[in-house]
């Protein structure tokens, strides 16, 4: 499994980079029989100098041979909306 953490306008610690990593490696579990297994996650601030608000926004992609998931959630925090995304794709 190749896992991207992609940031834009966010800063995070290599302890919550390697966390990120460690929960996204869990869903091998789900994806042992495909081969090969991308997933992409995108830490995006969408509450930048010209916006108004605190949304952090959150898009994991999972693509394989029979598999192509896409969740985003957007919360105030940055690892929440990614415990939120998370869930969602252990859901599907």
């Amino acid at each position: 499994m190749q896992i991207n953490v992609v940031t834009k306008d966010v800063i995070i610690t290599a302890r919550q980079k390697s966390d990120i990593e460690k929960k996204i490696s869990r869903l091998n579990k789900y994806l042992k029989h495909e081969n090969p297994v991308t997933v992409e996650v995108h830490l995006i601030d969408d509450s930048g100098p010209n916006k108004n608000g605190v949304t952090q926004t959150v898009k994991i992609d999972v693509a394989s041979e029979h598999y192509n998931i896409h969740v985003e959630e957007k919360k105030s925090n940055i690892m929440k909306s990614f415990a939120n995304a998370l869930r969602s794709v252990d859901r599907q």
